[in-house]
């Protein structure tokens, strides 16, 4: 193996109506195109997804959602420069995952 650095900043934003400051956000740290992560229908059910994709359209920022069983083949190719996840904890398995 050879060394590296690697440094990996994460924000976390929680609390109430936290999702309609995604748009906010993304832009404040310099994202470019999002890529949302999703698990099941409860995201969807919930509302929680349409507020988070309203929250980056009202700051006109472009984005790909990629549902939990989304192959990470089908996610190259679209240039992501964040990732955002929003809904169930089975997301994390997608992020984990290099595209």
């Amino acid at each position: 193996m050879q060394n590296f650095d690697f440094y990996s900043p994460t924000y976390f934003a929680f609390g109430k109506d936290t999702e309609n400051r995604a748009g906010e956000l993304v832009k404040r740290f310099g994202g470019s195109k999002v890529l949302i992560h999703y698990g099941g229908g409860s995201v969807v059910r919930s509302g929680l997804l349409g507020r988070v994709k309203a929250s980056l359209e009202a700051e006109n920022i472009p984005f790909f959602r990629a549902h939990q069983d989304i192959g990470t083949r089908d996610i190259r190719g679209h240039q992501i420069r964040c990732e955002l996840n929003a809904g169930e904890r089975q997301v994390k398995h997608l992020a984990q995952h290099p595209y």
